[in-house]
């Protein structure tokens, strides 16, 4: 009877933290992106954010202040996008990007503001924001939402539109949901627009993921917290060796949305696909653990890059509901 019972223990201890519905995506099985692109004879230093749209996929890297525009089905580079420098074509350090209605979006926190290209690299516009612009998204009509700090202090989303001024205050966080003393880390809330218009932030230091409407009235909240992340950090502490992420262990790192509304959420073991109702859809766990910066859904595809640019891999994923951008 003992033997059973334990037996049973057991069972649910697995079945618990690894549902049916977690994605396990094996290294083994995936497509070395990384190295498809080395050789085509390009190759990146320190991709800060991930973007695509039809045909291509866009990486931001801030050391090399250039956005690589890299075709989804050959690896091969199409073009650059700025190069570094403090000209107005240039960047000086770009954190994030959004690729939408033909033109590329990047905050550069160098230049204290936003710069804006042609898909084909041509500079459009370029504009100081006036806080530190630690992120960004863009809607259809090319108003800019941007992040930073109020004047009075308090973590902000603002809305700026393509000349550069801004239209009004979208989101003031009170200074009870901010950490430390940081202006980075204070500030530092990364968020993507749906297909309606409303804005999902997480919250990378507290793991916290937020629906607003478009007008922006809170639609729920929850915590970005799950039996596979919970089994890694009970267990031994990583080995800095082989990650060189143990003190970015508890954080969250990327986010994206898909054309149905699903919310995907990044952390070092793996992710969590919310509904737009905020119900988990799915757990997304790499095998073996991944150091995971980014990852972004196209396709039925997730595309994956661990340690900055250390590696970038494509894996299939079958998803509950089919994934449109």
């Amino acid at each position: 009877m003992k033997k059973i019972v334990l037996t049973v223990l057991v069972l649910l201890m697995v079945v618990g933290l690894f549902p049916e519905d977690t994605i396990l995506l094996k290294k083994s099985e995936s497509i070395d992106l990384l190295e498809k692109m080395e050789a085509n004879d390009f190759f990146m230093k320190a991709i800060f954010d991930v973007d695509v749209d039809e045909n291509c996929i866009y990486f931001l890297d801030h050391d090399l202040g250039s956005v690589f525009r890299v075709d989804k089905n050959t690896a091969k580079l199409v073009n650059n996008i700025g190069s570094k420098g403090q000209g107005p074509s240039e960047l000086q350090y770009g954190v994030s990007l959004r690729v939408i209605n033909k033109m590329v979006f990047v905050s550069d926190i160098g230049f204290n503001g936003i710069k804006i290209f042609t898909i084909d690299g041509k500079i459009v516009k370029e504009f100081k924001t006036i806080s530190l612009p630690t992120w960004l998204d863009v809607n259809q009509r090319n108003e800019i939402f941007v992040s930073g700090v109020s004047s009075e202090g308090y973590p902000n989303i603002s809305i700026y539109n393509m000349e550069g001024k801004k239209i009004r205050e979208f989101l003031k966080f009170p200074c009870k949901e901010t950490w430390g003393t940081s202006y980075l880390l204070n500030s530092k809330v990364i968020f993507r627009m749906d297909n309606e218009e409303n804005l999902v932030v997480v919250f990378i230091l507290k793991k916290l993921v937020r629906k607003y409407s478009k007008i922006g009235a809170l639609l729920w909240e929850r915590e970005i917290k799950n039996k596979i992340m919970d089994k890694y950090n009970t267990d031994a502490q990583f080995d800095v060796r082989k990650t060189g992420a143990i003190h970015f262990k508890e954080h969250v790192f990327s986010l994206d949305i898909d054309g149905l509304g699903n919310i995907i959420v990044g952390h070092i073991y793996g992710g969590v696909i919310y509904d737009k109702n905020g119900d988990i859809i799915h757990l997304i766990q790499f095998e073996p653990p991944n150091n995971l910066g980014t990852f972004r859904i196209y396709d039925g595809k997730i595309l994956a890059i661990s340690g900055f640019c250390r590696e970038i891999n494509v894996y299939k994923c079958n998803l509950k509901q089919e994934v449109k951008r």
